[in-house]
């Protein structure tokens, strides 16, 4: 896997994680 798309993968989880909770 893209380490980028990796990193960017896990942002956007532990943003949506943030706003949901």
């Amino acid at each position: 896997m893209n380490a980028v798309a990796f990193a960017v993968a896990t942002l956007l989880a532990v943003a949506n994680a943030g706003f949901l909770g």
